[in-house]
């Protein structure tokens, strides 16, 4: 069967990611004059965007100067909202006007009757941010084409397989891309480039890339300047 349970991120920086894209999810279906769910109390609802508010900030203050206490309380207000979340997703999110779609789109795990086989890819991962920093690093944003709102990696894939090239010219062949590398998460940071690559055309292209070692079909390729 599916695996249903450790679907939240351990890394706080993905933990923020997910739970600020359910939390946005959630509001947008019971918001509005005519809400496509009105099965979750208002009560819930505040108790969800509170949470993640409070865990956001949190988790905000800790990236720049910070005291032990603000870690303390970063730790604290985590685990506040996993154990409010989990329940949360199991007593309004489990079952219909809630769809399996839906739940992809929060990065939740759908529940199988039967065990499932691992198929091979199928969909194109596509890059939604590439963006070069000082000393040579490119960070890259990506989701699967097949969802708009969710960078979660789909389930049964490893990752997203990055083939890549840097020259002074652009590649227009992607059997030109001779390096790769594993991205296990997005947002990923490229840190493989050498201080030569600097100014040069960095061309590169996507697969998933399943549990099995099998690669889905290519994407386009994408461009970026190296800085």
């Amino acid at each position: 069967m599916s695996r249903t349970q450790n679907y939240i991120p351990r890394k706080d920086v993905r933990f923020d990611e997910w739970l600020g894209v359910l939390t946005r999810f959630v509001v947008s279906k019971t918001c509005g004059g005519a809400p496509a769910w009105t099965h979750i109390p208002s009560e819930a609802l505040k108790t969800l965007s509170d949470g993640y508010a409070r865990w956001h900030d949190a988790w905000t203050q800790v990236n720049g100067p910070h005291t032990s206490g603000d870690t303390l309380y970063k730790n604290e207000t985590r685990k506040a909202a996993e154990s409010f979340v989990r329940p949360f997703v199991n007593q309004y999110l489990r079952f219909p006007p809630v769809t399996d779609a839906d739940r992809t789109s929060m990065g939740i795990h759908n529940r199988d009757k039967v065990a499932t086989r691992i198929k091979k890819p199928h969909t194109v991962p596509l890059i939604t941010e590439i963006a070069s920093r000082r000393g040579h690093l490119m960070l890259i944003r990506f989701r699967d084409e097949s969802v708009e709102r969710s960078e979660a990696i789909p389930y049964g894939f490893k990752g997203c397989l990055f083939r890549y090239a840097w020259g002074p010219k652009r590649l227009n062949d992607t059997k030109e891309l001779k390096e790769s590398c594993v991205m296990t998460a997005s947002p990923y940071l490229l840190t493989k480039l050498p201080p030569e690559a600097e100014g040069m055309w960095l061309s590169c292209c996507l697969q998933w890339l399943n549990t099995r070692g099998e690669e889905g079909p290519e994407s386009d390729i994408f461009y970026a300047i190296i800085l």
